[in-house]
C-alpha cells in the first residue's frame, strides 16, 4: 500500500512499552493543507463561542473532532496509506478509522494547555477492543511546546480516573516511569488504548499542532448497548487500501463485490435516515471513477464516508463513551454551561445503561425533566 512499514523490532517495542515512535512518515507538503484545515476549524470554533470560560478553552486547547466530514485534505489524510500500513500491522487485514481529532496547543504562559495523565481506553468499552491510536506531529514537538509524555509499560490495566476540575479532563494518577517525547515534523506516535499519556503546557510562544486518529476492527460497537460507535470510516479490507477496493467495486470487479456490498450495507445500517444521500454519494463516486478523474473520485469517496446523522447515539459521540457510571456522576456537576440539555441527558442515560439502578443518575435525570 505504501513504502511505509512496521518492523519486527517496532512490534516488540509496542508490545513491551505500549507505544512506539516511527521515523518521519509525512513531509511538509502533505501536512501543510492539514494544518490549514485545523487552523480554519479552530478559528470557526472560537467564533462560535461567546462565554468567557469556553472562549478560553477553545482559544488555548481546542479538540477538533471529525475534520474528515468538513475538509477534503483532512479526509484524504485520514485514509493515508501510512495509517493503513500501521493498522494492518497491529489490527489485521480489515480495519476502520474509529475516531479522528485535531489538537492545538496555543502559546500559553499560564499552564492551561496541559493535559493530565489519562488512558483513552478509560473512555470507551468496545465490543472489539483491538484498537490503537496514531498521534501525528504536524509541527516539531519538544518539552518546550508541550510534547507528549508517555508511561512505558502502563498498558497492563485501566487505572482509576477522576475529574480534574482545573484542566477540565478525566485524569488518572501520574505513573512512576514516564518518558518525554521529542518529535520531528511528520513522526507518528502509535499507542494502545491502555497506555497512559499526558502533555505539559506550551511555553514556546508558538502554536503546536497535532492530529490524533484511532483505528479498530470494522463495525465496532459500544458496550453494553452494542450501539455503533465512532466514525467507522473503512481503511483496509483484505489487506488492500479501501480506495483500491471501492474503485474495483464500482467498476464491477467480481472479486470485490461481496466486500463492497458489505461496506455499503453497513453504512446504510448505521445511517438509516440517510438512504437517499448515500445513494447519491455512491453514484457520484461511481461516475467519478468511470470518468477517470482520480482527484474527483477520491473526494467523492470521502464525501460518501463523511455522511452522518445528527443523533449522538448513532454517531457515538464521546459523550456516549464513558465506562464508569460513578465517574460520570463525578463529572456531571462540572459540565460547562454550553453543554445542552440533550447532551446532559445522553450522559445520564449512559450512566444508567452501565448501571440501571444508579440512584444518583436516576435523580439527576428526573430533575432534567
Amino acid at each position: 500500500m505504501s513504502g511505509f512499514s512496521i518492523s519486527e523490532e517496532q512490534r516488540q517495542t509496542y508490545d513491551r512499552d505500549g507505544f512506539l515512535v516511527t521515523p518521519a512518515a509525512f513531509g511538509e507538503a502533505e501536512l501543510a493543507p492539514v494544518r490549514a484545515a485545523i487552523a480554519d476549524a479552530w478559528s470557526l470554533r472560537k467564533g462560535e463561542r461567546a462565554r468567557a470560560e469556553e472562549v478560553r478553552w477553545d482559544r488555548l486547547r481546542p479538540e477538533l473532532p471529525r475534520l474528515h466530514r468538513v475538509n477534503q485534505s483532512a479526509a484524504a489524510f485520514c485514509r493515508s496509506p501510512v495509517f493503513a500500513a500501521i493498522a494492518a500491522a497491529f489490527i489485521g487485514p480489515d480495519a476502520d478509522m474509529m475516531w479522528n481529532q485535531a489538537h492545538v496547543k496555543a502559546a500559553d504562559e499560564d499552564g492551561m494547555t496541559a493535559f493530565p495523565w489519562h488512558q483513552d481506553g478509560a473512555y470507551a468499552d468496545m465490543e472489539k477492543p483491538n484498537t490503537l491510536s496514531c498521534w501525528v506531529a504536524l509541527t516539531a514537538c519538544d518539552a518546550r511546546n508541550g510534547a507528549m509524555l508517555m508511561a512505558p509499560g502502563s498498558h497492563g490495566s485501566i487505572l482509576r480516573h477522576e475529574w480534574d476540575d482545573e484542566l477540565k479532563y478525566m485524569a488518572c494518577e501520574a505513573p512512576d516511569d514516564t518518558f518525554q517525547l521529542e518529535l520531528e515534523l511528520g513522526q507518528v506516535v502509535v499507542f494502545g488504548p491502555r497506555t497512559a499519556h499526558a502533555s505539559p503546557p506550551n511555553l514556546s510562544g508558538e502554536n503546536r499542532f497535532g492530529y490524533s486518529l484511532s483505528f479498530s476492527l470494522p463495525e465496532n460497537r459500544l458496550l453494553p448497548s452494542r450501539a455503533p460507535f465512532g466514525d467507522q470510516v473503512p481503511l483496509i479490507r483484505g489487506g488492500r487500501h479501501i480506495d483500491e477496493v471501492m474503485r474495483d467495486y464500482v467498476r464491477g470487479v467480481a472479486s470485490t463485490r461481496e466486500v463492497g456490498d458489505r461496506v455499503v450495507r453497513w453504512i446504510l445500517e448505521r445511517l438509516p435516515n440517510q438512504k437517499h444521500a448515500i445513494a447519491a454519494a455512491l453514484k457520484a463516486y461511481r461516475d467519478a471513477v468511470r470518468g477517470g478523474d482520480a482527484q474527483h473520485s477520491r473526494d467523492a469517496l470521502s464525501s460518501l464516508f463523511a455522511i452522518s446523522e445528527d443523533d449522538v447515539s448513532i454517531n457515538g459521540d464521546l459523550i456516549r463513551a464513558r465506562t464508569d457510571p460513578d465517574a460520570i456522576m463525578r463529572e456531571y456537576p462540572h459540565l460547562s454551561r454550553d453543554v445542552t440539555l440533550d447532551e446532559r441527558r445522553q450522559l445520564l442515560l449512559r450512566a444508567l445503561e452501565l448501571d440501571p439502578d444508579h440512584s444518583e443518575a436516576k435523580s439527576a435525570l428526573a430533575r432534567l425533566g
